[in-house]
């Protein structure tokens, strides 16, 4: 089984926050972290959450691919 990389993300708003815990994959994590260093200072939450799931859908866990 593959390492997984625990992030927590708030999947809601400010005033309604929906904090989730979610394992994404040590490449997705690596993938997320280059994706911000590109992005203007301070990332919106947002866009930290596109990131986040586009870097998960690129590199899923293995037991996720088909």
């Amino acid at each position: 089984m593959e390492e997984l990389v625990t992030i927590s993300a708030n999947l809601g708003t400010t005033e309604e926050p929906l904090i989730v815990h979610m394992g994404i994959t040590t490449q997705a994590c690596s993938l997320m972290s280059e994706m911000l260093e590109k992005e203007p200072e301070p990332v919106s939450n947002e866009r930290w959450n596109k990131i986040l799931f586009e870097a998960s859908k690129k590199y899923p866990p293995e037991k996720n691919k088909r």
